[in-house]
């Protein structure tokens, strides 16, 4: 493999995680509209039957892909946590103002 070759594999690579980036934003956007629906709904932030949930349908595509589950699976419950955490920050807040 020439320097040119890693180059361009490092390049590609560099796309992709500003492909996961930008996945990672819009995915906050939608978290937000579901933090406001859970408002409304005095639902709490974290709902494990539906983490449980996404975490199974998220090893299975890692399965039909072909990627580790244990690595599909720790990078997803890492981006769940954060959602959640950020979400449980803002109910607290809301409940702070009351």
């Amino acid at each position: 493999m020439s320097k040119e070759e890693l180059d361009s594999l490092r390049k590609e690579v560099d796309r992709i995680n500003d492909k996961l980036v930008k996945l990672l934003a819009e995915r906050k956007q939608l978290t937000d509209q579901i933090l406001e629906l859970k408002k409304e709904l005095n639902l709490t932030a974290h709902q494990p039957d539906r983490e449980q949930e996404s975490l199974k349908h998220i090893r299975k595509l890692a399965q039909k892909l072909g990627l580790e589950l244990e690595f599909a699976e720790n990078i997803m419950k890492k981006v769940i946590k954060e959602t959640r955490v950020s979400q449980e920050k803002a109910l607290t807040n809301q409940n702070k103002d009351i």
